[in-house]
């Protein structure tokens, strides 16, 4: 509205030099008044009535203006921060990508160990059945040990007795005659012994101490028989025990 008023204004006093070439050409021309005046008038009013508005809208505009450029410096930094964001969001991605490959590598280690293990609990339950098995033996060597010990005693209190035995001169003889007579016998006992044995002294003496009847779990596998034997009482008597099972 300003400027339209300045304008008309403008055109109005551009107006007045053309009307006075134009009269000295021809002097019967006639000065519009209504229509100069009317358009001057209009022009000023309007040029007033734009700079009164002026003014505020003024104001208003540098306001604006400057919100403008502090909304263009936020956007800005909107922008920047919208980069950086987009650039964490990039190595985020690549770090969740090497977690997951670590998270793969850490499974399969899982599962290999777990495989391990398995094994290795086979591997102890083999041991146990070993260990248990060797502490059979190793009672069975004991009781072994032991009868031993008694065989070796009762030959030291044999060897004594037939030490003194010996140092008695006046029984010599005789001795030795009952010692021939009771060694016909003995061979004679023997030889009937070997006989029960082929038929009814069937119970194994091991060399380990221990006596299996017929019929229990070791029977048939105990090859390395030290002693036969015709009954239980007998094969306790000579120092071999009933195995544990």
């Amino acid at each position: 509205m300003f400027m339209l008023g300045f304008i008309i204004i403008l055109c109005c006093l551009f107006y007045l030099p053309y009307y006075f070439l134009k009269k000295r050409k021809n002097k019967e021309k006639l000065f519009p008044k209504k229509m100069f005046y009317g358009f001057l008038f209009s022009g000023i009013l309007l040029f007033s009535i734009g700079v009164s508005l002026d003014d505020g809208s003024s104001t208003i505009i540098a306001e604006l203006r400057e919100e403008n450029e502090t909304i263009t410096e936020e956007a800005s930094k909107l922008k920047e921060q919208i980069k950086e964001v987009e650039e964490n969001t990039d190595e985020l991605h690549e770090l969740i990508e090497t977690l997951e490959g670590k998270i793969d590598g850490l499974v399969d280690e899982k599962d290999q160990l777990t495989k391990e293990i398995t094994a290795l609990e086979e591997t102890n339950a083999e041991l146990v059945k070993e260990v248990a098995s060797l502490n059979e033996t190793n009672d069975e060597l004991k009781d072994k040990n032991k009868q031993l010990k008694n065989d070796n005693k009762k030959l030291e209190e044999t060897n004594k007795s037939t030490s003194s035995s010996s140092n008695v001169s006046s029984n010599s003889n005789s001795a030795s005659t009952n010692n021939s007579t009771s060694s016909s016998s003995s061979n004679s006992n023997a030889i009937s012994t070997t006989d029960t044995t082929n038929e009814d002294c069937n119970i194994k003496g091991s060399n380990t101490g221990i006596y299996h009847v017929p019929g229990s779990t070791y029977y048939n596998q105990t090859k390395n028989v030290a002693q036969w034997f015709c009954s239980e009482q007998k094969a306790e008597n000579a120092g071999y025990r009933a195995p544990k099972r």
